[in-house]
């Protein structure tokens, strides 16, 4: 079965965004990618069962530029992708 899309709350955002993954349990992958296919955030871990809170910073700490991402939940060879859009 496909994993449920992942919701993101504000869409497009200009601070920080709310991740909700739905039903989803167990170990996950989360990933967000910019248009170039440079992973600039990852969280790996138990899926959270409230969700997450994405603060718009790439992993180096520094803010994400404005344009379209893509953010990919992954759990074992199952994948769902949001587009997922920064507006600064």
């Amino acid at each position: 079965p496909a994993l449920p899309a992942v919701q993101v709350f504000p869409n497009p955002t200009s601070v920080a965004v709310r991740i909700s993954l739905g039903k989803v349990s167990g170990p996950v992958q989360l990933k967000i990618v910019d248009a170039q296919g440079r992973t600039i955030w990852k969280y790996e871990g138990e899926a959270p069962a409230y969700g997450l809170t994405w603060n718009g910073k790439t992993t180096s700490g520094q803010r994400a530029a404005s344009g379209t991402y893509y953010l990919t939940l992954q759990q074992h060879n199952r994948q769902s992708t949001t587009i997922l859009r920064v507006q600064r």
